[in-house]
């Protein structure tokens, strides 16, 4: 699931549009570190959060 985030993430961004997340406890169990996880693979990816 989170590869399949970044690129479609990575996709939007170099688009040039906006890409938004929005998660819960059921992908993963733990929503926040879901987003943190999905945040620093797109910091390491080099997208601008």
């Amino acid at each position: 699931m989170r590869d399949q985030t970044v690129r479609i993430v990575k996709a939007a961004i170099g688009e040039g549009r906006r890409a938004y997340v929005l998660t819960n406890n059921r992908s993963e169990g733990n929503a926040p570190a879901t987003i943190r996880a999905l945040a620093d693979m797109l910091r390491a990816v080099g997208s601008t959060l």
